[in-house]
């Protein structure tokens, strides 16, 4: 069973992963230990590592700079939030790392959580990209020292002014400390390592003016810094280094005007009052102005349609302090639509913000392909876990067979080969023991529905209050102790088969739902006002005469007849009395291999008295009696002395005429008497007549059956 198991859990993870991917690219799996189970091909192209490869390493190979400490505080707050998008650096296989941006989510597995990542490969949501373009036109050069981890970025025109070939250097960790030691005179360094020193003592920024001298040449440069942190504790400092001679030109210089009216992004000026000082040609696109109707017409009050003039006012504010501001928000254009934007702005001059934004419709996209998908995920992952028991057991059934070589019992099991491999409702009638549920199953396993669960609800069994939430799922909140969404067995059974035995023993107002199921195929939860739709093939059992509850109101006539599309009658064991030594040896059989015994053999005698007997209780009472005959008997022949039906001969037995009920109660009462009416417990009542205690409970109410009235 073990390897089962294994197999419906590979089953159970590929599934998941294999939905995901149709929706949307760039999905990589991690468990909570870092290790990466699932890496798609786009992935793969990003880091350029196979995806063997990947799914044999872990996010520890990928991003260097992560510790465990780090990976487990971030699992905590990934489970807290739910969804999280960060920013950080992969290596590559070749050595070399990149920029990467992602969203991250959990996704609740009962079998094991999984971080699922989502690649973003291009973003705006941090200073430095907004740096980086800057620095194309101005000669400035962007750096970041994250001091935590010991950690430099620079753009490529940092190596330029130190006279270093980016190819050569870029991605090999650059100390600039060391950079700056070996190009400053003492006086210099010192005065700079104080000022790094007061930055983090609390200074905000500071700026430097430093004198180069490299080889045969000498550069005058302004070195600018800040502090980024919060609550005291600065954990990075950011500046720029630029030419003192060459100072960022104006928007009017034609080598900077003609890189910023082409560049991808869209980039703007913002005067004090709110409107626009420059505008270039991506942004006016993508609002449907002219640039002359932006300057002159439109506010980015009137663009930005989430943050008020009030708002502005407060970046301006604020960017007195942090000297940058990353946030999402929604341009609207000039026809009235809307599309969301990653948005940075920063201080220049005079009072002036640069804007710089990009389009983010296709990532939140993504994100929203994403989240749909997942809950899909989690929907598959909850049905493939809950019907996981259904498998296995369907597992068990199948190599367990209808035993007999009866004619009568013949003419059953060729109404099953018939009804089968329809989807036809059936009705299964008998009396208790029969083996109603053994017909269940082999119209299922002969079935087109024979690959999904048989799943199997015992309506006698369920207290009253909790019937409806068992057959149709539950929602959140919808009563005391409902602390979370519950599936219902005809969700599970969705592309399958339910089994409803004793469903006589329905209330008439489930009776009512169940109807509608049966014409329409749907439902709601408990609590629940969404209409779900399932796809069920329904075979119900029943060991009373439901037309006769028909005639007596307590049971729905339009239920009965819609059950009653292919009838099934039973037969009990004393109508196929052919087949009892047959079964005989093949309890006999599977008690002695139970217990470990070898029993091999029984008297003639035994077994005329077996064929005699009328089995009020059926093939389950006759099971029962070898299992006890089987561990009572202590040589190889089985020893049936034990067994005493009552002191009438069968024969007078035979011509007496009783009621199921009546017999049902001398069953359970002779049982009780034999455990001293011990209910439950392996030798209790229940168990030697394979039935829940809870059932028998139940059964003995219904009866009427006290210990008192004995």
């Amino acid at each position: 069973m073990s390897n089962n198991k294994e197999n419906l859990d590979l089953f159970h993870f590929d599934s998941i992963y294999q939905s995901l991917i149709k929706v949307v690219r760039g999905i990589l799996f991690i468990d909570d230990q870092g290790n990466i189970y699932r890496a798609d091909p786009m992935v793969s192209k990003i880091t350029e590592f196979s995806r063997e490869t990947l799914e044999t390493m872990s996010i520890f190979h990928l991003d260097e700079s992560l510790t465990m400490k780090e990976w487990r505080k971030w699992w905590k707050s990934l489970e807290t939030e739910g969804f999280i998008q960060t920013r950080t650096h992969w290596r590559k296989s070749n050595g070399k790392t990149i920029p990467i941006f992602f969203t991250a989510c959990i996704l609740l597995n009962e079998s094991r959580p999984f971080a699922v990542y989502k690649i973003h490969l291009s973003s705006v949501n941090a200073l430095f990209p907004l740096l980086q373009s800057s620095a194309s036109f101005s000669q400035s050069a962007a750096w970041e020292w994250d001091l935590e981890k010991e950690r430099f970025i620079v753009t490529d025109h940092f190596y330029r002014l130190f006279d270093l070939d980016p190819e050569r250097y870029q991605n090999h960790g650059l100390n600039i400390l060391q950079l700056l030691r070996d190009r400053l005179t003492a006086d210099q360094m010192a005065e700079f390592t104080q000022s790094v020193a007061d930055l983090r003592s609390g200074k905000q920024s500071f700026e430097q003016q430093l004198r180069i001298k490299w080889k045969d040449t000498e550069k005058q440069i302004l070195l600018r810094a800040e502090a980024i942190g919060n609550k005291g504790q600065i954990h990075k400092i950011r500046g720029v280094l630029k030419k003192v001679e060459n100072s960022p030109p104006p928007v009017g210089d034609q080598k900077a005007q003609l890189l910023l009216d082409n560049a991808r992004a869209m980039i703007c000026w913002i005067q004090p009052d709110g409107s626009l000082a420059y505008i270039n040609q991506s942004l006016s696109r993508a609002l449907g102005y002219s640039s002359q109707q932006l300057q002159e017409e439109i506010s980015i009050y009137q663009i930005d349609i989430e943050n008020s003039r009030t708002k502005w006012n407060s970046f301006r504010d604020k960017l007195r302090e942090q000297k940058t501001i990353q946030m999402e928000t929604s341009f609207q254009r000039r026809d009235g639509t809307v599309f969301p934007v990653a948005v940075n702005i920063v201080q220049l001059e005079d009072g002036v913000i640069g804007l710089l934004a990009q389009d983010i419709s296709m990532r939140r996209q993504e994100e929203a392909q994403l989240k749909a998908g997942l809950l899909q995920i989690n929907q598959l992952s909850q049905q493939l876990e809950a019907e996981n028991q259904y498998l296995q057991e369907e597992v068990s059934h199948h190599f367990e067979n209808i035993i007999s070589k009866s004619k009568a019992y013949a003419e059953v099991l060729h109404q099953v080969e018939q009804v089968a491999p329809t989807d036809s409702t059936v009705l299964i009638e008998g009396e208790s023991g029969t083996g109603k549920e053994l017909i269940a199953h082999a119209i299922h396993r002969l079935s087109q529905r024979s690959q999904r669960a048989l799943v199997k609800v015992n309506c006698a069994v369920l207290p009253e209050s909790l019937i409806e939430s068992e057959l149709f799922g539950h929602e959140k909140g919808a009563f005391t102790g409902a602390d979370k969404r519950r599936q219902g067995r005809f969700e599970l059974a969705d592309g399958g088969t339910i089994f409803l035995d004793e469903i006589g023993e329905l209330p008439l107002d489930i009776q009512a739902k169940l109807l509608r199921v049966l014409q329409e195929g749907e439902f709601e939860r408990v609590g629940g006002n969404v209409t779900l739709t399932v796809n069920v093939r329904i075979i119900a059992a029943t060991n009373r005469k439901l037309k006769q509850m028909v005639g007596q109101k307590k049971f729905r006539e339009d239920l009965y007849y819609r059950l009653n599309v292919f009838p099934i009658e039973n037969i009990p064991l004393r109508e196929r009395t052919e087949d009892i030594p047959l079964l005989t040896q093949h309890f006999l059989k599977k008690f002695s291999l139970k217990t470990g015994k070898q029993i091999d053999k029984i008297l003639p005698k035994d077994m005329k008295r077996l064929q005699q007997y009328r089995f009020p209780g059926n093939v389950r009472e006759l099971e029962n009696i070898i299992e006890r005959a089987v561990i009572l008997t202590p040589g190889e022949i089985l020893d049936l002395s034990y067994w005493k039906p009552d002191n009438e001969s069968s024969r007078e037995r035979s011509t007496e005429i009783k009621t199921m009920e009546e017999m049902q109660q001398e069953l359970i009462i002779r049982t009780l008497e034999k455990t001293h009416w011990r209910v439950s417990g392996p030798d209790g009542a229940a168990a030697i007549l394979d039935m829940h205690p809870q059932t028998l409970y139940s059964r003995m109410r219904k009866l009427g059956i006290k210990r008192s009235d004995r």
